[in-house]
């Protein structure tokens, strides 16, 4: 796979748009997210990223081939904060999957964390139930799991 072809496998995964640019100066507006992919397998291949700018972004893998950068606070833990304010929803209400560091914020902010068992060992450790791998439809066994938890304590 070249390095187009990952970059367009990964916006395919994650629905955005691909903007690919030499510089940030050439982009058409103030970037929201800055998407990292790198075609080799090196987990110290984004070391130079993270040391630059981690204390003026937000930067998590999403897997091993990818790093966002997103501007400091914005998380999808702050994320689904305020999604849960909006809807007068409070966290210990609220459940939450994930597998990969872009998900550690949204599961410390849950309620209710679980996991796959291909998930990276930090993830697992917040998870209160974790499911075989997204592989083998772990995650149906995840939401089974949770519908079982629910109707088996009472309400809150």
């Amino acid at each position: 796979m070249n390095n187009n072809n990952l970059a367009e496998y990964e916006t395919d995964i994650t629905g955005e748009k691909l903007r690919e640019s030499g510089t940030i100066e050439v982009l058409p507006a103030q970037p929201f997210k800055i998407m990292c992919a790198q075609t080799e397998l090196d987990p110290t291949g984004f070391d130079t990223l993270r040391q630059r700018f981690s204390l003026i972004c937000e930067i998590t893998a999403s897997n091993s081939r990818l790093l966002e950068i997103t501007p400091k606070g914005v998380s999808k833990g702050t994320a689904a904060a305020h999604l849960a304010a909006s809807l007068n929803l409070d966290a210990s209400r609220c459940a939450a999957v994930g597998d990969g560091e872009s998900d550690l914020s949204l599961l410390r902010w849950a309620g209710m964390a679980l996991s796959v068992a291909n998930a990276i060992p930090e993830v697992k450790a917040l998870a209160k139930f974790t499911g075989p791998s997204a592989e083998e439809g772990g995650l149906a066994d995840v939401f089974d799991w949770l519908i079982a938890e629910k109707t088996s304590r009472p309400p809150i």
